[in-house]
Protein backbone atom coordinates (compact mmCIF):
# COMPACT_ATOMS: atom_id res chain seq x y z
CA UNK A 1 0.00 0.00 0.00
CA UNK A 2 2.03 2.86 -0.98
CA UNK A 3 1.80 6.66 0.39
CA UNK A 4 -0.54 5.26 2.65
CA UNK A 5 -0.03 6.51 6.25
CA UNK A 6 -0.04 3.28 8.23
CA UNK A 7 -1.71 3.18 11.33
CA UNK A 8 -3.14 1.48 14.67
CA UNK A 9 -6.94 1.52 15.16
CA UNK A 10 -8.57 0.67 18.33
CA UNK A 11 -12.39 -0.10 17.71
CA UNK A 12 -15.04 -2.10 19.63
CA UNK A 13 -16.47 -4.68 17.09
CA UNK A 14 -15.72 -6.78 14.25
CA UNK A 15 -18.34 -5.05 12.25
CA UNK A 16 -16.36 -1.97 12.94
CA UNK A 17 -13.09 -3.41 12.31
CA UNK A 18 -14.45 -4.28 9.01
CA UNK A 19 -15.94 -1.59 8.08
CA UNK A 20 -13.40 1.14 9.25
CA UNK A 21 -10.37 -0.79 7.85
CA UNK A 22 -12.36 -0.47 4.76
CA UNK A 23 -13.22 3.16 4.79
CA UNK A 24 -10.11 4.02 5.71
CA UNK A 25 -8.41 2.84 2.52
CA UNK A 26 -6.10 3.94 0.20
CA UNK A 27 -4.85 7.04 2.11
CA UNK A 28 -4.19 4.51 5.34
CA UNK A 29 -2.83 1.31 6.21
CA UNK A 30 -4.45 0.02 8.98
CA UNK A 31 -1.70 -2.22 10.86
CA UNK A 32 -3.26 -3.60 13.47
CA UNK A 33 -6.84 -3.27 14.53
CA UNK A 34 -7.12 -3.20 19.03
CA UNK A 35 -10.25 -4.12 20.51
CA UNK A 36 -11.59 -2.43 23.51
CA UNK A 37 -11.53 -5.91 25.36
CA UNK A 38 -7.53 -5.80 24.58
CA UNK A 39 -7.01 -2.47 24.62
CA UNK A 40 -5.77 -2.20 28.60
CA UNK A 41 -3.26 -5.03 27.56
CA UNK A 42 -2.30 -3.80 23.79
CA UNK A 43 -1.78 -0.21 24.57
CA UNK A 44 1.12 0.31 26.51
CA UNK A 45 2.68 -2.03 23.79
CA UNK A 46 1.32 -0.74 20.99
CA UNK A 47 2.28 2.86 22.01
CA UNK A 48 5.65 2.30 22.28
CA UNK A 49 5.81 0.81 18.69
CA UNK A 50 6.08 -3.15 19.49
CA UNK A 51 4.24 -5.86 17.92
CA UNK A 52 1.46 -7.60 20.09
CA UNK A 53 0.78 -11.27 20.69
CA UNK A 54 -1.16 -12.95 19.87
CA UNK A 55 -1.30 -10.82 16.47
CA UNK A 56 -5.09 -10.96 15.50
CA UNK A 57 -6.99 -11.00 11.58
CA UNK A 58 -7.99 -7.45 11.04
CA UNK A 59 -5.50 -5.24 9.52
CA UNK A 60 -2.58 -5.51 7.53
CA UNK A 61 -0.37 -7.06 9.22
CA UNK A 62 2.56 -5.03 7.55
CA UNK A 63 4.90 -3.95 10.21
CA UNK A 64 7.38 -3.45 8.03
CA UNK A 65 6.60 -0.26 7.71
CA UNK A 66 5.65 0.50 11.43
CA UNK A 67 2.86 2.43 12.37
CA UNK A 68 2.71 6.25 12.97
CA UNK A 69 0.27 6.66 14.77
CA UNK A 70 -2.89 5.57 17.31
CA UNK A 71 -6.39 6.36 16.05
CA UNK A 72 -9.01 5.62 18.90
CA UNK A 73 -12.72 5.29 17.31
CA UNK A 74 -15.66 6.94 19.17
CA UNK A 75 -16.19 3.89 21.58
CA UNK A 76 -13.26 5.00 23.49
CA UNK A 77 -13.93 8.02 25.95
CA UNK A 78 -12.07 9.98 27.91
CA UNK A 79 -11.52 7.85 31.18
CA UNK A 80 -10.67 4.82 28.65
CA UNK A 81 -7.70 6.90 27.06
CA UNK A 82 -6.52 9.17 30.37
CA UNK A 83 -6.50 5.02 31.88
CA UNK A 84 -4.33 4.02 28.97
CA UNK A 85 -1.93 6.63 29.14
CA UNK A 86 -0.88 5.90 32.72
CA UNK A 87 -0.66 2.58 31.87
CA UNK A 88 1.25 3.50 29.13
CA UNK A 89 4.14 5.76 30.67
CA UNK A 90 6.84 5.24 33.22
CA UNK A 91 7.46 6.66 36.45
CA UNK A 92 11.27 8.37 34.39
CA UNK A 93 9.63 9.82 31.70
CA UNK A 94 12.45 7.82 29.66
CA UNK A 95 9.47 5.79 28.00
CA UNK A 96 7.23 8.94 26.73
CA UNK A 97 10.34 9.94 23.88
CA UNK A 98 9.40 6.27 22.01
CA UNK A 99 5.67 6.65 22.44
CA UNK A 100 3.25 7.33 19.02
CA UNK A 101 0.91 10.11 18.79
CA UNK A 102 -2.59 9.65 19.55
CA UNK A 103 -5.69 11.00 17.62
CA UNK A 104 -8.47 10.66 19.04
CA UNK A 105 -12.32 11.94 18.62
CA UNK A 106 -13.22 15.59 18.87
CA UNK A 107 -17.13 15.37 20.95
CA UNK A 108 -17.22 18.78 20.15
CA UNK A 109 -17.88 18.10 16.64
CA UNK A 110 -21.17 16.68 15.53
CA UNK A 111 -21.56 13.26 14.32
CA UNK A 112 -24.34 11.14 13.42
CA UNK A 113 -25.72 8.60 15.82
CA UNK A 114 -23.87 4.62 16.11
CA UNK A 115 -23.91 2.85 12.95
CA UNK A 116 -22.56 2.75 9.55
CA UNK A 117 -22.72 6.94 8.52
CA UNK A 118 -20.88 7.30 11.91
CA UNK A 119 -17.93 5.22 11.03
CA UNK A 120 -18.02 6.75 7.67
CA UNK A 121 -18.35 10.44 9.45
CA UNK A 122 -14.93 9.57 11.59
CA UNK A 123 -12.92 7.71 8.89
CA UNK A 124 -13.19 10.40 7.09
CA UNK A 125 -12.33 13.05 9.61
CA UNK A 126 -9.44 11.25 10.58
CA UNK A 127 -8.23 10.68 6.92
CA UNK A 128 -8.01 14.02 7.15
CA UNK A 129 -6.30 15.10 9.88
CA UNK A 130 -4.02 12.46 9.32
CA UNK A 131 -2.83 14.12 6.25
CA UNK A 132 -2.70 16.92 7.73
CA UNK A 133 -0.48 15.85 10.82
CA UNK A 134 2.31 13.96 7.82
CA UNK A 135 2.02 17.15 5.78
CA UNK A 136 3.31 18.90 8.99
CA UNK A 137 5.67 16.39 10.04
CA UNK A 138 3.93 15.52 13.47
CA UNK A 139 3.12 11.78 12.96
CA UNK A 140 6.80 10.81 14.62
CA UNK A 141 7.30 9.16 18.20
CA UNK A 142 8.44 11.46 21.08
CA UNK A 143 6.23 12.20 23.79
CA UNK A 144 2.59 11.71 25.15
CA UNK A 145 1.17 13.74 22.40
CA UNK A 146 -2.75 13.38 21.48
CA UNK A 147 -4.23 14.98 18.64
CA UNK A 148 -8.20 15.60 17.82
CA UNK A 149 -10.10 14.62 14.74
Amino acid sequence: MTGAIPIILAGKSELVAEEAIGDMRPELDVVHFTFINDARREIPILSRGEIPSPRNPHGTGDWSNPPKVIVFVAAYHDRDINTYRQLTGDASGENDKKLLPWLRVDRSIPAPPIGPELVRTLCARAKAKLAELNKEGKLVPGGSVDYYY
